[in-house]
């Protein structure tokens, strides 16, 4: 109850207390029924006088409070609808950062992607339109505190949630024109899933699955590197020049036309390694623990030190595993 109808309350209270000591003091004095019955009524006028007053004036505070948060909800309604049209159909919005969970962008402006997930998805799709060259990120569910902004040339979508709010699920949809074209890519993601529908290459590009999920495929990278904690990491038709691979305890399955050297680390987890070429088409450098290393038919395990495979390629992976698995075929 708000401080209006406690104060309303208070002032019918006194209005009642004043009229049964007015009725006392006349029987009093007067001693009398007809003092009684005068008393009465005239307390009985003034008590309904104030309980109409007081009706009234609450039932005004409640359709004024009411009108006023109606006003509030259509102008939020207004400032979404104008904000979204903008962002996603406006001719002029080449550059719209908000706090609804919107945001598109010229496709040829942006060189840099850089995504940062803490707990939710991101999926990233082709734009069904074919001369449709614009960006568009939006968001499902608690976007406050996923922010997507542009800026020299970096397409930044960050999750900044902490609290409660972080480990509520945030469904983020990256729409890109299908091939596009980026000087370097960086997705990383806590304890989410990230997907991929659309094609897309990159100089440079960077995986980091943490305790999530990763699934690309047909993707293109100069330079690939990927990290998994306790996570997975799926790539599938895809096709890199240098790779750099870590795996702690997690997963990854790898499915890609590797044209230059790589670099697999894997502590307890498993990597599986599909070459397009086949595995005789690079050269090897093993080092393995307890885990175990199986190139084709050909099996590796508890080296005293590191042992070489020349396979008379001009590519060369250097393969280390500790306690875990690693499979290339």
């Amino acid at each position: 109850m708000n401080r209006l109808i406690k104060g309303i309350l208070y002032i019918t209270a006194g209005c009642i207390g004043i009229g049964f000591a007015a009725l006392i003091l006349g029987l009093v004095l007067g001693g009398g029924s007809q003092v009684w019955d005068t008393g009465f009524q005239r307390v009985k006028d003034k008590v309904r006088d104030a309980v109409v007053v007081a009706e009234k004036n609450a039932h005004n505070h409640v359709i004024q409070q009411r009108t006023e948060d109606a006003v509030v909800d259509h102008s939020m309604d207004e400032e979404y609808d104008m904000q979204y049209e903008a962002a996603v159909y406006g001719d002029d919005a080449d550059d719209f950062s908000g706090d609804m969970g919107i945001f598109a962008a010229d496709a040829s402006s942006i060189q840099k992607l850089v995504i940062d997930i803490r707990h939710g998805s991101l999926s990233i799709e082709e734009i069904e339109e074919a001369d449709d060259n614009r960006v568009i990120v939006s968001v499902d569910g608690p976007a406050n505190g996923v922010k997507a902004s542009c800026s020299s040339g970096t397409l930044t979508i960050q999750d900044e949630r902490t609290g409660n709010k972080a480990r509520k699920d945030a469904c983020v949809y990256l729409e890109i024109p299908k091939g596009m074209q980026l000087e370097s890519a960086s997705i990383r993601v806590d304890a989410g899933v990230v997907d991929t529908e659309a094609s897309f290459y990159a100089k440079d590009l960077s995986l980091d699955a943490g305790a999530g999920e990763i699934d690309l495929s047909d993707v293109t990278a100069d330079t690939f590197a990927a990290s998994v904690g306790a996570g997975n990491l799926d790539i599938t038709d895809s096709s890199f020049q240098a790779v750099k691979l870590d795996c702690g305890v997690g997963n990854m399955d790898i499915d890609a036309d590797i044209t230059g050297n790589a670099k697999i680390k894997c502590g307890m987890g498993t990597v599986s390694l599909e070459l397009a070429k086949g595995a005789t088409s690079v050269n090897y450098e093993l080092e393995c623990g307890a885990g175990s290393i199986e190139i084709g038919d050909n099996l590796y395990t508890g080296l005293a030190k590191k042992s070489q495979l020349n396979n008379g390629a001009q590519s060369t992976f250097t393969v280390s595993c500790g306690m875990g698995q690693i499979y290339i075929n």
